[in-house]
This record gives structure tokens, C-alpha cells and sequence, in this order.
């Protein structure tokens, strides 16, 4: 349940930045089944950024996550 809760604050808070995705799409990348065209990758890792960020920010990581690299 917690995970709902999670995917919806992260794609509320990447949708301020213009992210399109929705949040089952968020919900679904966070569960590893979400296919995005290599044209969309980034809305995921902007996704990843959040959820890094939030792991980083409490006491246990939220969810793994790589970390943010630039360039990438």
C-alpha cells in the first residue's frame, strides 16, 4: 500500500517539473514493468532522481534506485 502512496507523491512532485508520466506509470516503473521508448527514458530516471533523493532523506532506503548520475 505503501508504494501507492509513494507513486503518486513522486509523480505529483515530477509533474511540477513537466513529467508526463501518470501515476500508474510511476507505479508501474517502480515495480519494474513499466516499457518506455528510448524517447521517454529520461521521465523515468527523473522518476529514479526523486525516489534516490527520498531513499537518501530517511532512515531505510524507500526503494532501490541507482543513483542520479550526469551524463548519463
Amino acid at each position: 500500500m505503501h508504494l501507492i502512496y509513494l507513486a503518486k507523491g513522486v509523480a505529483a512532485t515530477t509533474a511540477i517539473e513537466g513529467n508526463s508520466l501518470s501515476e500508474e506509470q510511476v507505479l508501474q516503473h517502480m515495480e519494474g514493468t513499466l516499457k518506455l521508448p528510448p524517447s521517454k527514458k529520461y521521465l523515468a530516471q527523473e522518476v529514479d532522481n526523486i525516489i534516490s533523493f527520498l531513499g537518501k532523506t530517511t532512515y531505510k532506503p524507500i526503494i532501490e534506485v541507482p543513483p542520479f548520475t550526469a551524463g548519463k
